[in-house]
């Protein structure tokens, strides 16, 4: 059956085939079509999907955007030979959001001012298109305005046919023909292998025994072992002799003043850090404390004085039972109260 009677609107010449669009045609026949102008047959195949832009089949999942256009790979594809030189598909657009139009063409070539599926938005709008397959079996699809999603089923495709008819079946083979006559004699043959060695022979007697031979020449020195272990300590030496005497210290802090019955240097957390006799120390609250001197009466007099010469307190002469009470220290500055400051209590009595 020719092309033109199959196809409506192929056009078929030595060129190959051209990429039409058939608006509203069906799929074409199960059957094969030969194309009797350009030797080439039509083959027909079971619906199959190779493009969809919703799904990432084939191409990128995105809508095809204004202006862009994607090369669809259709040889190998939903049973397209490698040898295919035109395809059948059916191709639709959906989801569109403006007016538009596909081109199809052969990959590798100029794109044609010519559109094969035309739609309005919102609308999803299929056609039939046939066209030629161009660089690494590929066809271009190019979309002129907005954004849509593209489809595209294979129907089936067109390659070469053979120049002749295909060969007949093989004939029966014929009688045997009369023997020939006996040839002259080859040359000889190439060496054979050798064979398979044969089984050891007994051991002889044991010869008598040789002269000894040279002593060889001595073997380098082998590296040094391992660390032993550490011995036992050995007795102790003789006591050095006496360093030199080391530097004089820092003084200590001021003694009371001579004729004093009794004194006590107590820190600013009221812990006593010198003092005479068994004097008790106690913290009255921020700043004030109570010291008792045994042996005092109030006839005694009682001096208090900051270690750092700084300063000067309130104070309480002894009673009866020896007790002085010592308040906040004025003239401080920032650093008012005894709590950082260690301080001297001088008792004396006439």
């Amino acid at each position: 059956m020719l092309l033109g009677a199959a196809v409506a609107g192929v056009c078929v010449g030595l060129g190959g085939i051209g990429a039409v669009g058939l608006a509203g045609a069906d799929t074409p026949r199960s059957d094969t079509v030969e194309a009797a102008a350009t030797g080439s047959v039509y083959v027909p195949l079971s619906p199959a999907r190779i493009l969809d832009t919703r799904e990432g089949v084939g191409a990128r999942q995105a809508p095809l955007g204004e202006g862009e256009s994607i090369d669809l790979q259709v040889t190998g594809q939903g049973g397209v030979a490698l040898s295919a030189t035109a395809v059948v598909l059916n191709v639709t657009v959906t989801e569109p959001d403006e007016n538009s139009f596909l081109t199809l063409w052969p990959a590798g070539t100029a794109r044609p001012l010519a559109s094969n599926l035309n739609w309005v938005p919102g609308r999803t709008i299929p056609n039939l298109v046939t066209v030629a397959i161009g660089e690494g079996g590929r066809v271009s699809i190019y979309n002129n305005a907005g954004r849509t999603h593209v489809l595209a089923d294979v129907a089936g495709y067109f390659e070469p046919a053979p120049l002749g008819g295909a060969p007949g079946p093989a004939g029966p083979a014929g009688p045997a023909g009369p023997a020939g006559l006996t040839g002259p004699a080859g040359p000889p043959g190439p060496k054979g292998d050798p064979g398979t060695p044969g089984a050891p022979g007994a051991q002889g007697e044991q010869g008598p025994q040789g002269e000894q031979g040279l002593q060889g020449e001595q073997g380098p020195q082998g590296e040094q072992g391992p660390e032993g272990p550490q011995g036992e300590q050995g007795p102790q030496g003789e006591q050095g002799p006496q360093g030199e005497q080391g530097p004089q210290g820092d003084p200590g802090p001021q003694g009371p003043p001579g004729g004093a019955t009794g004194f006590a240097a107590v820190d600013g957390d009221g812990a006593v850090l010198r003092a005479t006799a068994d004097v008790a120390v106690t913290r009255q609250g921020e700043g004030d404390y109570r010291l008792v001197f045994p042996g005092v009466d109030d006839a005694c007099v009682a001096t208090v004085s900051l270690l750092g010469g700084m300063g000067t307190a309130q104070v309480e002469l002894p009673d009866s039972d020896g007790t002085v009470l010592v308040s906040t220290f004025d003239n401080l500055g920032s650093e008012a109260g005894l709590t950082d400051n260690p301080f001297v209590v001088v008792v004396v009595c006439p």
